[in-house]
């Protein structure tokens, strides 16, 4: 390993480079690894993100440009990470977040493996399926289960956000190397995440979500009209700029801004997190869940993946299925404020416990240091 010492702590500094996808505006970076890097450094690890789409070029894709302006974008970014790949060895390891690149990574990986750099691969999403609402001619191109698996196994260790994500995994690196795959949560800034000091009036069910989220939201919708007619309440959607389609439910719409992102959670009494039972969803790592429960905001959630882990029925939340659980679910905690506080508290200590930033960085840090050993 070409470990330096670091000044003052007297412990290894260990330098890292993660290549993400994305830049740390979107989610999955933000949360899977820019949120932990100052907690790294405590640990002797100094990351750094080098994602494969700058902020610009994420938001001219989303823009939904047509296949020139795609392919440009594309071809400009797969240059601009094949030349920092000609310098990875100065690093100590490199940490693959999801994937090296959008179109397929074998280019890229071939050129990574090359420099004969020890590589970590994490994903905390069903990426080895199609992309839900992704492009049906760049789906085709990717082979997201084909480049999954190669990156499976080229990896020293593979990080998993869940035990469902570690199955497929496993069963990539085969039978004999399974002691390589962790599981590997995803984490909330506890320190950040927090309750609120005081509420009051009547009550707020919320739903906080992406635009490509929507139509969990509004698979509720004859819930939601239920629930207005069992109890008072005010309804609060959370979303970009997609707002749902909720056919006799009145609600307020709110843009979510990211210098609002913790007040978004902190001024609902209890939340929601709707999810279909396919593939896509059960490999989610339960996210939003644990940004209600840091804000010790009980959520009614789907008996889904690793839902059923986070929301403990009667404990840290209550779980539903049909429209008429739902709304019992819903009416059930309007109405029991002590039942709200108990089962919020409740979900804090939890996430404290095995799904915080403080939880989750000495790991990350002991699997760098692993893999580049």
């Amino acid at each position: 390993m070409n470990a330096r010492e670091s000044t003052g702590a007297g412990r290894s500094e260990l330098r890292a480079l993660a290549l993400t996808p994305y830049p740390d505006t979107v989610p999955s970076t933000r949360y899977r690894l820019a949120q932990l890097v100052p907690a790294l450094a405590e640990h002797g690890i100094e990351l750094t993100l080098a994602p494969f789409l700058s902020v610009e070029e994420h938001r001219r894709l989303r823009g939904g440009g047509g296949r020139v302006t795609v392919a440009r974008t594309m071809l400009n970014a797969f240059r601009r990470m094949r030349g920092l790949l000609a310098d990875v060895a100065r690093y100590d390891v490199v940490l693959v977040q999801r994937g090296i690149g959008l179109l397929g990574d074998g280019g890229l990986l071939r050129r990574l493996l090359r420099a004969h750099v020890p590589v970590v691969y994490d994903f905390d999403d069903a990426v080895y399926l199609p992309q839900e609402g992704g492009r049906r001619w760049l789906e085709a191109i990717r082979d997201p289960e084909g480049t999954t698996r190669a990156l499976c196994r080229a990896a020293r260790l593979v990080l998993a956000g869940n035990e469902h994500l570690a199955t497929f995994a496993r069963s990539a690196v085969g039978p004999g190397d399974g002691a390589r795959v962790r599981v590997l949560p995803s984490v909330v800034d506890t320190d950040r995440f927090v309750p609120a000091v005081s509420k009051g009036g009547v009550p707020t069910v919320g739903w906080i979500g992406s635009d490509s989220t929507v139509p969990y939201l509004e698979s509720l919708a004859p819930a939601l009209r239920e629930l207005a007619r069992k109890t008072a309440h005010r309804l609060v959607v959370v979303a970009g700029v997609r707002r749902p389609h909720l056919p006799g439910v009145s609600y307020d719409f709110v843009a979510w801004r990211p210098h609002a992102e913790v007040s978004h959670f902190q001024e609902l009494d209890v939340g929601l997190y709707p999810l279909d039972d396919t593939p896509w969803s059960r490999g989610k790592c339960g996210f939003k869940a644990l940004q209600y429960s840091a804000c010790g905001v009980p959520c009614v959630a789907s008996p889904v993946g690793v839902l059923r882990d986070i929301v403990l029925p009667g404990e840290t939340g209550l779980l539903a299925e049909g429209p008429s659980d739902w709304a019992d679910a819903c009416a059930r905690l309007l109405s029991d404020g002590v039942a709200r506080s108990r089962m919020g508290e409740a979900g804090r200590a939890l996430v404290q416990a095995r799904y915080s930033v403080r939880w989750a960085a000495p790991r990350l840090a002991a699997a760098l240091r692993e893999a580049a050993a």
